[in-house]
């Protein structure tokens, strides 16, 4: 395989994913899950201002649990409660100053999806890939 050709397949692939996230994100529902068939509601916001970090909150019965990405793919975690609500807290500040591009929202969805789109189409630019 040349160089050529696998930037070709990455390419693809990637524009796949985009037209992937854009069904589901439209739906506001990840794809069903394969052993309960079971279909999982989320949602997804943007903030073209805020860069995060890749933060995990995860809410169960027995309380929260924080993983936190450090030199990726490494991660931390912690069961602390306290550090945990701080985390709740500071997502849910970013959430309202974010707009959420699942569900309804497809004018500020089309607008998300319209700069990864531009950004991939100017990489292929950059290669000549066709």
């Amino acid at each position: 395989m040349t160089n050529k050709e696998l930037l070709n397949l990455i390419i693809n692939d990637l524009e796949d994913l985009i037209q992937r996230n854009k069904t589901i994100m439209k739906n506001g529902i990840k794809l069903p899950n394969p052993i309960t068939q079971k279909d999982t509601p989320f949602k997804v916001y943007f903030n073209e201002m805020t860069h995060t970090n890749n933060t995990i909150l995860l809410k169960h019965s027995t309380g929260l649990i924080t993983f936190i990405t450090h030199d990726n793919p490494n991660f931390l975690s912690t069961t602390s409660e306290r550090f945990g609500d701080f985390t709740n807290h500071w997502i849910q500040k970013l959430i309202n100053k974010s707009e959420n591009i699942s569900g309804e929202s497809e004018k500020s969805r089309n607008k998300y999806f319209s700069i990864l789109e531009k950004k991939l189409e100017k990489f292929k630019n950059n290669f000549a890939i066709s």
